[in-house]
């Protein structure tokens, strides 16, 4: 081969590199709009804790449907749910399918605590978000664990707060035995109600651990019996504490006060106790209590025509982290990806079902609403209207000294 044609073939190799890499470009560039978006819902739909899944799931479901309608996006967004079963391994199974689907832009999840503990790293891992609709131990929401998982429901720090402020202090029960499950759920809540009662210089009469397993309180109930306490605090979930409060009225402890955390705020809890057994049950309820919020009895009304099942203490909250993940992809301009859909999310600065809206530098909601609730004739009433705080009726262990 001459010279001359070595330095010709050189110079169309280089044309050819440089028309080849120009269009690489462009196509990284000049990404085309999905046809689809898809968004990851993963609640408990089967199991003991399915009445507060199964309705949140419809929730966000009713959100994203009316958002579809009400606005001109340039992509369908359909919702992909999976059952969590309230089981950490269960709920890993879920994430890591639906990280998996790269049409999966972000997630919305969990109901329990240690189900979001397990998620958590598999959507960090795969670089898509998940906004916590209902799981509220406080180190969910962590430097480690931003951008990429945001909170809209208060922390259990933030629920036992206004607890204590009411049960030990306006109402001053002062001898407190506390029963707890042993997972990370339990563990938290309770930690944050023992720094309450030391402000309140409550005494803790007796400490119980129990697993999720357990169904025989009796043993522990004649212990906190035996205690001198007034008022049972538990740091778990409905089908536990119904049970408790089953056995409590089965052994005449009629002058002890049962009360806990939002995780027994449930209609489950009614309905497994027994009306006569769960009355006068105080919890703390996530959310805005609604006859102060018409934003909220509007959202009560709509719910009410979408769905059959039971409207549970976090229903409200799917509802509004659906909002949230919606607002945040209006706010994308472009083709939105699990990237830019995340740093959306964090800057959210929204006015949706439960106010003003925005996260802080760990991705924590700076809004946390949740409002004192009472079980009165088979129901959880706000404890400000119900005839327990106007004198009609009264609450049990009046011995406080």
């Amino acid at each position: 081969m001459t010279q001359l044609w070595k330095k010709i073939l050189c110079l169309m190799l280089l044309t050819a590199v440089i028309i080849l890499g120009c269009a690489c470009g462009q196509g990284a560039n000049d990404e085309e709009m999905p046809d689809v978006v898809k968004i990851g819902f993963i609640g408990p739909f089967t199991g003991a804790n399915s009445v507060e899944g199964l309705a949140a799931k419809d929730a966000f479901q009713m959100y994203i449907e009316k958002a579809v309608k009400q606005r001109q996006l340039p992509y369908e967004i359909n919702v992909v749910a999976y059952d969590d079963a309230s089981q950490p391994e269960v709920g890993a199974e879920a994430a890591q399918k639906l990280v998996a689907d790269k049409q999966v832009l972000a997630a919305a999840g969990h109901w329990n605590s240690p189900v979001a503990e397990a998620t958590i790293p598999i959507f960090i891992d795969a670089k898509c978000p998940m906004v916590i609709w209902g799981a509220i131990s406080d180190s969910l929401t962590s430097e480690s664990n931003y951008p990429y998982i945001t909170r809209v429901v208060p922390t259990d720090i933030q629920e036992n707060l206004p607890l204590a402020d009411y049960v030990l202090g306006d109402l001053g029960y002062n001898k407190i035995f506390v029963i707890t499950t042993d997972n990370s759920y339990g563990e938290s809540n309770t930690a944050a109600f023992k720094k309450q009662m030391a402000t309140y210089g409550a005494k803790m009469t007796g400490y119980v651990t129990t697993d999720t397993e357990t169904t025989d309180y009796s043993a522990i109930l004649s212990d906190a019996r035996g205690s001198g306490c007034n008022a049972i605090f538990y740091g778990g979930n409905a089908r536990e504490c119904a049970m408790i409060a089953s056995q409590m009225q089965t052994m005449g402890m009629n002058d002890i006060l049962l009360f806990g955390i939002s995780g027994i705020a449930s209609e489950d809890f009614i309905a497994t106790a027994g009306q006569q057994a769960a009355e006068g049950t105080i919890s703390i309820y996530p959310g805005i209590n609604p006859e102060s919020s018409e934003e909220y009895k509007k959202f009560l009304n709509e719910y009410e025509k979408y769905s059959t099942n039971t409207i549970g203490a976090f229903t409200v909250y799917a509802y509004h982290t659906a909002q949230v993940i919606i607002a945040a992809l209006d706010s994308i301009d472009g083709v939105p990806t699990r990237e830019n859909v995340t740093e959306a999310i964090v800057n959210v600065d929204m006015e949706g079902v439960m106010g003003h809206t925005t996260f802080d530098g760990i991705g924590q909601t700076t809004n946390p609403m949740c409002y004192l609730v009472i079980c009165q004739d088979g129901k959880w009433v706000p404890y400000d209207r119900s005839e327990y705080a106007t004198g009609l009726r009264s609450l049990p262990g009046n011995n406080f000294q």
